[in-house]
C-alpha cells in the first residue's frame, strides 16, 4: 500500500511539473524518461531484482506475464487453421509480429534494467550540469522538455485510438460471437458466458500490450530527443564565444562534454541493439504486410480498416523514432559548423589542433542504430518505406 501511494504521488507530481513548465515558464528539474518507468512499474512490468522485490509485486507480475504468454500462444495456435485463407492468415501474422515485438521489448527491458537506469541517470546528470548555463541553454532545455511532453502524450493518444479500434471493431462487424482477434482455445467458447470472458480477456491483454509499448517506446524516443537537445547545447556553448576569445581550457571542457555524449550514444546502441533490430525488422514487415492485406480485403471495409489501423500505427511508431533520430544527426553535424565559426585564426597552434579534432569528429554524424541496419533518421525512414514497398509489390505480383 505504501509503495502504491508513493507511485501515485510520483505520477501526480509529474503532471504538476508539466503544468508548471508549460504554463508558468518554470525550468524542468529532470527529464521525462523516469516517468515512463514509474508508470511501467505501476502496471506491473518494471520489477526490481527478485531478492529485493515484494512478494505481492512478484506474484502480480508473474500472473500478467502468464496472461500475455497465453494470449500470444492462442493467436499463434490459430495460424494453422487460418493458413487456408490469405486474409485471415495475414491478420494473425500482423497481430503476432506486433505482439512478439512487445514481448521481446519486455524481456530486453528486464535483462538490461540496470543499464537502462544508468542511461536515464546519465541524462539527468547532463540536464543538471547544463542547467547552470546561459539563458539560451536553459531555453533549449525547456523546449526539449516540452517536446518530451508532446511526444509522450501523442504516444498515449495514438495508443488509446489503436485500442478502441481493435477492441470495438467486432461490435460493428455485424457477425455474432466475433472476437477482437482470431484465436484457438483449449476449450469451447460457444457458451455466452465463456465468450464474454474471452472477449474481456482479449481486450484486457490488448490494453496492457498497448500501454507497455507506449511507455517502453516513449523511453527510447526521449533518450534520442534528450541527446539531440544536449548536442544543441554543445553548439550553443561554442557559439557563446562568437566575437570573443575562447581559451584552450574552455574548448577542452566542451570537447569533454561532446565526448561524454558520444560515449553515451555508444552505450545506448550497445544495450538497445536488439530493441533497434526488432523495431526496424517489425516496422518493415508490418508496413509491407498490412498494405498488402488491406488491398486484398478492399471488398471487406471493416477488415480493410483494421489493416489500415495496423499500418498507420506501425508507420507512426517508426516515424517518431526517425524524427527524433534525425535531430541527433543534424545537431551532431552542427557541432562542427559552430566550432568552425569561432575566432580560431588568431588562436595558438595547440588550440587549433584541439579545435580541428572537434571539427573532424563532428564530420561523422552521430546516430542511434544497430549495425549493420539503418540508423534512425529520415534517410533510413525513406529506405525502410522503399523496402516495404518493394516487398509489397513482390507480394502483389505473386498473388496475381
Amino acid at each position: 500500500m505504501v509503495q502504491k501511494k508513493k507511485t501515485l504521488r510520483l505520477i501526480l507530481n509529474r503532471y504538476q511539473l508539466w503544468n508548471r513548465v508549460l504554463f508558468k515558464g518554470e525550468q524542468p528539474i529532470d527529464t521525462s524518461m523516469d516517468f515512463s518507468l514509474v508508470v511501467l512499474r505501476a502496471i506491473g512490468f518494471w520489477p526490481s531484482k527478485f531478492s529485493e522485490e515484494t512478494l505481492t509485486y512478484t506474484i502480480g507480475n508473474s500472473i500478467l506475464m502468464f496472461m500475455l504468454t497465453f494470449f500470444i500462444l492462442t493467436i499463434t495456435a490459430d495460424l494453422y487453421e487460418a493458413s487456408s485463407d490469405i486474409i485471415m492468415f495475414g491478420e494473425d501474422l500482423c497481430v503476432l509480429v506486433g505482439l512478439y515485438l512487445i514481448f521481446l521489448k519486455i524481456i530486453l527491458y528486464r535483462i538490461y534494467k540496470s543499464n537502462i537506469q544508468r542511461i536515464v541517470e546519465e541524462f539527468h546528470c547532463l540536464l543538471k550540469k547544463f542547467a547552470f548555463g546561459s539563458t539560451a541553454i536553459r531555453k533549449i532545455q525547456r523546449q526539449s522538455y516540452i517536446r518530451d511532453i508532446v511526444i509522450f502524450n501523442t504516444f498515449v493518444v495514438l495508443g488509446n485510438f489503436l485500442f478502441v479500434a481493435l477492441a470495438f471493431q467486432p461490435i460493428f462487424s455485424g457477425e455474432p460471437r466475433t472476437l477482437p482477434f482470431r484465436a484457438k482455445y483449449p476449450f469451447s467458447i460457444d457458451d455466452q458466458l465463456r465468450f464474454q470472458i474471452v472477449y474481456g480477456f482479449q481486450c484486457f491483454c490488448t490494453l496492457v500490450c498497448i500501454k507497455i509499448i507506449v511507455y517502453i517506446d516513449n523511453v527510447g524516443c526521449l533518450i534520442i530527443n534528450q541527446t539531440a537537445a544536449n548536442l544543441e547545447i554543445i553548439c550553443e556553448k561554442i557559439r557563446e564565444f562568437r566575437g570573443k576569445k575562447m581559451s584552450r581550457e574552455d574548448l577542452g571542457a566542451i570537447i569533454v562534454d561532446h565526448q561524454r555524449i558520444i560515449k553515451l550514444i555508444d552505450y545506448v546502441n550497445k544495450y538497445y541493439y536488439y530493441n533497434f533490430v526488432g523495431q526496424v525488422g517489425a516496422s518493415t514487415f508490418l508496413i509491407c504486410l498490412t498494405a498488402f492485406e488491406a488491398q486484398l480485403a478492399k471488398d471487406q471495409p471493416l477488415v480493410a480498416l483494421k489493416f489500415q489501423v495496423f499500418m498507420f500505427s506501425s508507420f507512426m511508431q517508426l516515424f517518431y523514432w526517425c524524427w527524433v533520430g534525425n535531430q541527433v544527426r543534424f545537431n551532431s553535424i552542427e557541432v562542427g559548423v559552430a566550432a568552425y565559426e569561432t575566432e580560431w585564426i588568431t588562436q595558438s597552434p595547440s588550440f587549433r589542433r584541439d579545435l580541428m579534432f572537434l571539427i573532424l569528429r563532428a564530420q561523422k554524424p552521430l546516430s542511434f542504430r544497430a549495425q549493420p541496419l539503418y540508423g534512425f533518421d529520415f534517410e533510413a525512414f525513406s529506405k525502410i518505406l522503399s523496402s516495404s514497398y518493394s516487398f509489397f509489390t513482390m507480394l502483389r505480383t505473386i498473388s496475381d
